[in-house]
């Protein structure tokens, strides 16, 4: 039997750091904001933004071998968190970002919102 494993692909992590939401160990994190919060009677904005941002990562080259041997990404023991869980107004959408970054995570972590 024939199976094409790109079915099953997992989702696309930023630049193929793990998923986790468990900060002890990292020095930096990567948490994607879908927010739409905007005037529009209609769902604009960038609900779409951090998946793009996360496909697009794909492309970008952690360090170039063998010039360098250094891999920043593995260095910093980068994590992908996921999504935020948003919502239409920015004060609590906020609140649950700085949240989700707080779980776990030490005062040397350096965290990045995508979206």
């Amino acid at each position: 039997m024939v199976v094409d494993r790109a079915a099953f692909a997992n989702p696309p992590s930023f630049m193929g750091v793990p998923f986790s939401r468990d900060l002890t160990a990292s020095r930096a994190a990567i948490i994607g904001v879908p927010s739409d919060c905007g005037t529009h009677p209609v769902p604009i904005g960038a609900r779409l933004d951090p998946s793009a941002i996360r496909e697009q990562s794909a492309l970008v080259r952690r360090y170039k071998p063998p010039q360098d041997d250094f891999d920043p990404v593995a260095a910093q023991g980068l994590v992908d968190c996921g999504d935020a869980a948003v919502m239409p107004r920015l004060p609590i959408t906020w609140e649950r970002v700085g949240r989700s970054l707080q779980t776990g995570s030490s005062s040397s972590l350096a965290s990045k919102a995508i979206g």
